[in-house]
């Protein structure tokens, strides 16, 4: 069998337009097109439709053709739209039109050179189809660690749990606590950690980390106070420009420390002791816990140190093999998830 390339001249009417052939409609020379002309024919008409061109295209130009192509976009995806044999397909993104028609396999692969939402028609003949839309992702993203879960089996990793403004821990630790390392991002206002005792008659002491914002200041405030009815106790106020923290404070010798900068206060020793709640402040009034000013935060690590450096909790947030997300406590090896019926929400997995 003869190909287009030697058969050299003579005009043929057809929509595949070959080597210097300008076009042929299923013979040439009195012979049927082989497989291999056809789809050589349907690269060249292909090749025309990225560049917009419609002369001829010689076999010998294919490679050169087709690597040129490839500087006109770096963005492409392949839209495979079934339907019967000859119908045209159409996409449109705003300006951007791209068509094709499917073949005997009654696919047509069209490129999208542009996320967002594509517009697809088809038509046969006068009958119409569509529109469907098509909504094509700037990319995806994918990650990978090698790193070994620090949680025991059954729990998985994540980097932070985030509570609303109805989520409380309640730590059973009803002593003074000296020191605290923990890093967060606050949404709202409210305690980080903390707990108050407090009674009308002989006044209260509060004990703990409170995130303070208004239209006129940004805050982390660090209470440990005896607050009588007639004197205000003592805190410990740093001004914050980012809700995303990293806090240590050690409230026995005074030292505290915001996002690398290091403060010193003197305060007050309340004279009673509290369980503490993380992310709210236990506010106890004649012996009753209650839970009040919730927070609104993710939290992404927290280290709990008793008065003499005793390691009482290490918190790495987690979710249970029910998908309830928490906080697991490698010391005490417990997991630990919200004290009321509504659930932490979970962060991406590490």
């Amino acid at each position: 069998m003869s190909s287009p390339c030697r058969n050299g001249g003579g005009s043929h009417e057809g929509a595949s337009q070959l080597c210097h052939t300008r076009g042929y409609s299923g013979q040439l020379g009195g012979e049927l097109l082989s497989t291999q002309e056809i789809k050589l024919a349907a690269i060249a008409d292909a090749i025309r439709a990225k560049e917009g061109s419609s002369a001829p295209i010689p076999a010998n130009d294919f490679a050169s053709r087709i690597l040129a192509l490839k500087g006109k976009s770096e963005f492409a995806v392949p839209l495979i739209a079934s339907a019967e044999e000859g119908a045209v397909i159409t996409a449109t993104n705003g300006e951007e039109i791209v068509t094709g028609t499917t073949g005997a396999d009654q696919q047509a692969i069209l490129l999208l050179e542009k996320p967002g939402e594509w517009t697809i028609n088809a038509q046969l003949g006068d009958a119409v189809r569509g529109p469907k839309t098509v909504e094509v992702k700037s990319g995806y993203e994918v990650a990978f660690s090698f790193a070994e879960s620090i949680l025991p089996e059954g729990y998985t990793e994540v980097k932070y749990i985030e509570s609303g403004s109805n989520q409380y821990i309640a730590l059973p630790v009803s002593s003074y606590l000296s020191k605290v390392d923990l890093s967060a991002y606050m949404n709202s206002s409210g305690w980080l950690l903390g707990y108050g005792d407090y009674s009308t008659s002989n006044g209260h002491s509060i004990f703990g980390i409170q995130h303070y914002s208004s239209t006129t200041a940004n805050q982390i405030r660090f209470h440990r106070a005896k607050r009588s009815p007639n004197a205000s106790g003592q805190e410990l106020i740093v001004p914050i420009d980012s809700n995303d923290v990293d806090i240590f404070a050690d409230f026995v010798n005074g030292q505290f420390r915001v996002n690398g900068t290091d403060y010193t206060a003197t305060l007050t020793n309340p004279t009673t002791s509290k369980t503490w709640y993380a992310f709210a402040q236990d506010y106890g009034i004649a012996g009753r816990m209650e839970a009040k000013y919730q927070i609104n935060m993710k939290l992404k690590h927290m280290k709990i140190f008793s008065r003499y450096d005793a390691l009482l909790y290490d918190f790495v947030p987690g979710i249970d093999s029910s998908g309830v997300a928490g906080l697991y406590d490698l010391v005490n090896n417990k997991f630990y998830k919200s004290a009321t019926s509504t659930p932490f929400v979970a962060g991406p997995e590490v």
